[in-house]
Order: C-alpha cells, then sequence, then structure tokens
C-alpha cells in the first residue's frame, strides 16, 4: 500500500496498490481532492477545475507607467 501525505493538512493518505497519472484522490481529513501528477516518485498537486484563461502575456505588463507629476 502506498502512503502519502495531504498538501494542505499533513493528513496520511492512503493510496492504495495501483496508482495513475491524473488519478485523484481525496483526503479523509480535510476533504481536498488532490491528482497524482508523478508516480516515481509519488507527487502530488491541487486540483484546478477552472475555465482556461485567457491572458496576454506580451511585454505591456511590465511597463511602469509614471505621470507628468513624477518626474
Amino acid at each position: 500500500m502506498t502512503v502519502t501525505y495531504c498538501l494542505d493538512c499533513d493528513h496520511e493518505i492512503e493510496l492504495g496498490f495501483t496508482l495513475t497519472m491524473g488519478q485523484r484522490v481525496k483526503c479523509p481529513n480535510c476533504g481536498v481532492v488532490l491528482e497524482i501528477i508523478s508516480t516515481d516518485p509519488i507527487e502530488l498537486d491541487w486540483v484546478y477545475d477552472g475555465p482556461a484563461m485567457n491572458v496576454d502575456w506580451g511585454k505591456s505588463w511590465w511597463r511602469i507607467t509614471t505621470s507628468s507629476t513624477d518626474r
């Protein structure tokens, strides 16, 4: 039996013997749903089921604008 720990509360989670990437597990202590992202070594991550974000990561995000009174 494979055992890991919850990312939120550090409670022990028993995963069973057969693990697959993308498998979701629920912490019996706090109820958070985690996803297996690696089976060797075992790695968990939080599940995100929200819509895909449409973000423009162009150069405009880093520009700092100053007003004429700051000069």
